[in-house]
This record gives C-alpha cells, sequence and structure tokens, in this order.
C-alpha cells in the first residue's frame, strides 16, 4: 500500500507519500502493509485527499482521478 494524493501530484509530481521526504514521487514512496494502512493515520496533504491505494496500482493513479 502507498499513501496518493492527486492535489499533491500537482506539485512537480510529488503525489505519493515518504516517511522520511514527504511528498515524492513513486519510486521513493513508503511501502505500507495493509495492517499499517488500517492502523495510520494518513497525512495532511492539499485538498485533504490523501488516501491508501495498493502499490501495484499506484502507477495507475497517475494522471488519473483516484
Amino acid at each position: 500500500m502507498v499513501v496518493y494524493s492527486r492535489q499533491e501530484s500537482h506539485n512537480a509530481g510529488a503525489g505519493f507519500w515518504s516517511n522520511s521526504c514527504g511528498w515524492v514521487a513513486l519510486q521513493d514512496a513508503t511501502r505500507f502493509t495493509e495492517d499499517e494502512a488500517r492502523s495510520r493515520a494518513l497525512p495532511m496533504s492539499a485538498g485533504n485527499d490523501a488516501q491508501w491505494i495498493a502499490a501495484a496500482d499506484a502507477q495507475d493513479a497517475i494522471g488519473v482521478v483516484v
């Protein structure tokens, strides 16, 4: 699982969350287990649109409203 924000992706393509760097490109995003996703709060994002998506679906999220 990764955290994705469509609004943050408009900021230089940095729409995925990294625990160490904040909003980043997909290749630098922190990967979470499903259990971690259920137990963690989403980070703050522009537009409050952060959401969990499966890492396998993350490439499809780029440029697409999810």
